[in-house]
């Protein structure tokens, strides 16, 4: 009889250490979409004609909004956001609507750039004159310079967990997603038990029946218990459940795909989910992949004493990853405090001071200390390679999967197949990796520990200089927005329209651009910078073509022409709080900003894919 083990797991394990992946599991919960069900709603039926790549257009008079079915989602889509209690078109927000506290917040601003106490400063002073948006963007840029910063995280409500900043919010919807996916694999699992063990049988007619039941699934709860089943079964009979995956087109089956073509890329199984996998954008696993790769760990160690006289080993550790330096350093005390104190009272002030004078070593003591040291020595030598070993046999597995999905041979090295990613989507990264810096001291009773994040480094798409963007009070040239300003929003995932502030501006070196026109006039961009296709989703610049239909604020704009650019240019970019999207031009053109990605099936922002593919095949 066969029987699946189903393995526990951390809220870490769920986070899995960032944000991204977070915001990425929530988005499979389907009550996070704005309900649209009826085929015979009118932004329902224009919402599908955007995603067939249709010129559209979303603006309503003010009763057909009101009598909307979902008025608040009619009034996004209409290109209006909710300002002050009231609901205000995006084309209406201009200087006159500028407040008095936000003329006083612009002037302590300044025009210069801030360091962290420069952020505390203003973060204070917007939460004293009701700038609660502003605040956060200031408080995020203290975070982000002192990680440890006590009253940043305070303000922010954030914890720290594998690593990231979360809120407690976040925190507590990965908790509970994570025990949704368990109950749900729970529920499927004993069907997938009778039809692994009919598999498995000799009965021809069962293995039939279950082949058949298992292709019939079209419910997404089911497939993490699929995938349990695909990843322990024999890799023959674990095909038809990775065909059962493949079917259900989700982020969640791409995920799933990913880690069974990673558990053994070179099996049947392994290579029925890489052939799953090619039915995606690699935006979708590429990322997470790479992500999980690093050289090898480099290990130094040395043996000193301290002024008190104590004896101590230090090892350190150091590796590199994608978007990151970590060093680990741990002092491990072998011998406690050996010195004589003298206490002395100075003559001009009269105040005492201690003097420190280590007691010699006996020869027993110090042969004891240099034993224990080595052997210690040695162990940490033996953990680290063995640690390497491991590392190098599962990144050996992620590059024939990444080999397999590309078409590239980038060899063995991480740093090519980093390289490789930037490339692809036209990145420039400059600057120095962050170090990501922790100590420990051990005295194998209670440990010392202090975690520090140093240095900043850049890589971004980006658009030139005098390029308009959206923002709380009209169209501004990018170049000339700061942190702590307010621009319209997206969430493409549910539709929801909003301002966002700005937490921080990136300036990129000059690179090769391409210009394209619409309508509105022309926006030239560097070559990965992604734009909303209605009909596609993101797409970076360089893949946009003539006759493609743009999603702006309130419809669709087409692709009149694409043009070269001869002279590199200097180019711009906004990190936007939350939704990480932006409007750009005179038509007011949707943007993503300078963080990663975040893919999505979806074809149209606020309309689930699921309900777009289902629509389409009317």
């Amino acid at each position: 009889m066969f029987n699946f083990a189903m393995g526990s797991a951390r809220i870490d394990q769920v986070v899995l250490g960032c944000r991204v992946a977070l915001i990425v599991a929530l988005a499979t919960i389907p009550a996070l979409a704005v309900e649209l069900k009826s085929v015979d709603d009118p932004l329902r039926n224009t919402l599908n004609a955007e995603a067939d790549g249709k010129l559209i257009d979303r603006t309503a008079s003010e009763s057909d909004l009101d009598q909307a079915k979902d008025p608040v989602a009619a009034r996004w889509h209409a290109g209006q956001v909710y300002v002050d209690g009231t609901w205000v078109n995006m084309c209406e927000l201009s200087q006159q609507r500028l407040t008095r506290a936000s003329a006083k917040y612009a002037e302590q601003r300044g025009d210069g750039e801030l360091d962290a106490d420069g952020h505390r400063r203003l973060a204070m002073w917007a939460e004293t004159h009701g700038l609660e948006s502003q605040a956060h963007a200031h408080w995020q840029n203290v975070l982000a310079a002192v990680p440890n910063d006590r009253i940043a995280r305070s303000r922010l409500g954030y914890q720290r967990v594998n690593g990231e900043w979360l809120t407690k919010q976040e925190i507590r919807q990965a908790e509970q997603l994570f025990l949704e996916r368990q109950r749900q694999t729970r529920v499927w699992l004993p069907r997938m038990k009778t039809w692994a063990n009919s598999l498995l049988g000799t009965n021809a007619k069962r293995k039939m029946e279950a082949i058949e039941s298992i292709q019939a699934i079209d419910d997404p709860s089911a497939i993490d218990a699929i995938k349990l089943a695909a990843l322990q079964l024999p890799s023959d009979a674990a095909l038809p459940f990775v065909d059962s995956i493949k079917s259900l087109r989700s982020r969640q089956a791409c995920d799933a795909l990913a880690q069974i073509a990673i558990a053994d890329p070179g099996s049947k199984r392994g290579q029925a989910a890489i052939d799953g996998l090619k039915q995606y954008r690699m935006e979708f696993y590429v990322p997470p992949m790479i992500q999980s790769l690093s050289t090898n760990i480099q290990l130094q160690h040395q043996v000193f004493t301290r002024p008190t006289g104590e004896q101590v080993l230090r090892t350190v550790k150091s590796r590199e990853l994608q978007d990151l330096q970590q060093v680990e350093v741990v002092d491990k005390v072998m011998l406690g405090t050996n010195v004589t104190v003298f206490q002395t009272t100075t003559r001009r002030s009269g105040l005492a001071a201690s003097v420190y004078r280590p007691n010699a070593m006996g020869p027993i003591a110090r042969e004891v200390v240099q034993r224990d040291s080595q052997r210690e020595i040695q162990r940490i030598k033996g953990e680290t390679e063995q640690l390497n070993s491991t590392r190098s046999i599962e990144d050996g597995r992620i590059l024939n999967v990444l080999q397999a999905l590309s078409g590239d041979d980038n060899g063995q090295s991480p740093q090519a197949w980093w390289s490789w990613w930037d490339r692809y989507n036209e990145q420039i990264t400059y600057g120095e990796k962050p170090v990501a810096y922790r100590y420990k001291e051990d005295r194998s009773e209670t440990p010392y520990i202090n975690e520090t994040v140093v240095n900043v480094r850049q890589s971004c798409e980006c658009l030139i200089a005098g390029t308009k963007v959206q923002t709380e009070f009209g169209p501004r040239a990018i170049e000339t927005i700061r942190c702590g300003d307010l621009v319209p929003s997206q969430d493409v995932e549910t539709g929801e329209l909003t301002l966002k502030p700005v937490l921080r501006t990136t300036i990129r070196p000059p690179a090769k651009t391409l210009r394209f026109v619409t309508k509105g006039g022309s926006i030239e961009a560097t070559l990965g910078h992604y734009w909303w296709v209605a009909g596609e989703g993101w797409l970076r610049t360089k893949e946009l073509q003539v006759g493609m239909m743009l999603h702006h604020a309130t419809g669709t704009t087409r692709i009149k022409a694409i043009e070269d650019v001869a002279e590199p240019a200097e180019t711009y970019n906004l990190v936007v709080a939350d939704f990480h999207t932006y409007f750009v031009g005179a038509e007011r053109i949707l943007s993503n900003d300078a963080t990663e990605l975040s893919p999505t099936l979806q074809v149209v922002p606020g309309l689930p894919a699921m309900l777009a593919s289902t629509d389409a095949g009317r």
